[in-house]
């Protein structure tokens, strides 16, 4: 997109024009790059409060697709909450709820005159606008102050990526969402969609700084056989980590926590040859030792440097290095002497060397003997 290369008109709608243009079909408000409808129900009462007070909109910016059809650049949530309120779907900070009664009573008459003459502010862009220049506005008028995160900007930017089409899919499989590792607030600002990239940017690089490799798989794009082991790895894994489920569920457990469900997923990923018996034992261990794992934990080393690789530049390819080192000392020793990480775990449950389990041809922590020791003080 070149400087100058857009053209605008200036102009104003009525609220009642803009409404005859959506419920008529000539308005679209959910063009392929824009976000999920994300605003809370305070932010749109406080819409619709600027407008009974008389105060302006920012600018609602459209393109002219042709003579009589636009779409929604910026201006959609917006534009949803007028819709809302209008449809009688959505109270104002006064209680106030436009129903088809209070709008054909005498008392509303003044007010609902006022609120469809209501005029905003409308920027018009040129039907002659190449479409992937309009997607680069959109981006460039939502990258500054709070409003897309980095998820939104970047279904603005990859629309049509087969990557982005993938990781949407994948987030919204019942494989996935059955974790219930996000809220759905979360969900709404697309938070699922941006860990599911992180999860096959993996797959497909192994361990690397989150934003560089994220934006290479969105970049660089995939194939169709790409995307096919992609979702095949993926969904591999969810079937082993879904398994845990009746053990207990992830969403009530640490690795709920993006920075420990990726370390475990990507454990899991890259000794996923090892039968389910075995991971379960090692989800076993992993939440016995969950409440122990804290930065300020002073009696056992190798707990606290894996609290602290989850806080502290976790997102860096190093914490992820370390973070996996810490799973492999626990579980992959094939020796017949426990290592570092081992010995350092044994002194701080306070059990003998000999207590070891020798299980799938790995040296393993004793489960009987972590469950014993009181979760705050590290004493039997």
């Amino acid at each position: 997109m070149t400087q100058y290369s857009i053209k605008f008109i200036f102009t104003t709608w009525s609220i009642k024009e803009l409404l005859n243009l959506y419920n008529r079909g000539h308005l679209d408000l959910s063009p392929s790059y824009q976000r999920n409808t994300i605003w809370s129900m305070a932010a749109q009462r406080r819409l619709i409060s600027t407008i009974k007070s008389g105060y302006p909109l920012p600018n609602f910016f459209v393109h002219k697709r042709d003579k009589n059809n636009y779409e929604m650049v910026d201006g959609q949530q917006r534009s949803r909450s007028i819709l809302a309120y209008s449809l009688g779907d959505l109270r104002d900070e006064d209680g106030q709820i436009l129903s088809p009664h209070v709008k054909s009573s005498a008392q509303a008459k003044d007010f609902m005159r006022y609120f469809e003459e209501y005029k905003l502010n409308v920027c018009i862009i040129d039907q002659g606008v190449d479409q992937r220049d309009i997607e680069n506005f959109y981006v460039l008028v939502n990258s500054s102050g709070l409003r897309l995160n980095a998820p939104e900007l970047r279904k603005a930017g990859y629309s049509d990526t087969r990557v982005l089409k993938l990781a949407t899919f994948l987030a919204n499989s019942a494989e996935f969402e059955s974790l219930r590792l996000f809220t759905e607030r979360s969900s709404d600002r697309m938070n699922d969609i941006d860990f599911v990239s992180e999860l096959l940017a993996f797959l497909q690089y192994g361990f690397s700084d989150k934003k560089e490799k994220v934006d290479e798989l969105y970049e660089k794009d995939i194939n169709s056989e790409e995307e096919d082991k992609l979702k095949k790895d993926l969904f591999e894994v969810l079937k082993l980590i879904n398994n845990f489920e009746k053990i207990a569920p992830i969403f009530k457990t640490r690795f709920k926590q993006k920075n420990d469900f990726y370390t475990l997923f990507a454990f899991i990923y890259l000794n996923k040859r090892l039968p389910k018996e075995a991971f379960e034992y090692f989800y076993k261990t992993l939440l016995a030792l969950s409440s122990h794992i804290r930065p300020y934990q002073e009696m056992c080393e190798p707990l606290r440097e894996y609290a602290l690789n989850c806080v502290s530049q976790s997102n860096s390819k190093n914490a992820r290095d370390r973070r996996h080192q810490f799973f492999q000392d626990l579980f992959l020793n094939k020796d017949s002497i426990p290592n570092k990480t081992q010995l350092a775990i044994a002194e701080y449950f306070k059990f003998e060397k000999n207590k070891f389990e020798k299980n799938w041809g790995f040296l393993l922590l004793p489960l009987e003997k972590l469950n014993l020791v009181n979760d705050n003080s590290g004493v039997a």
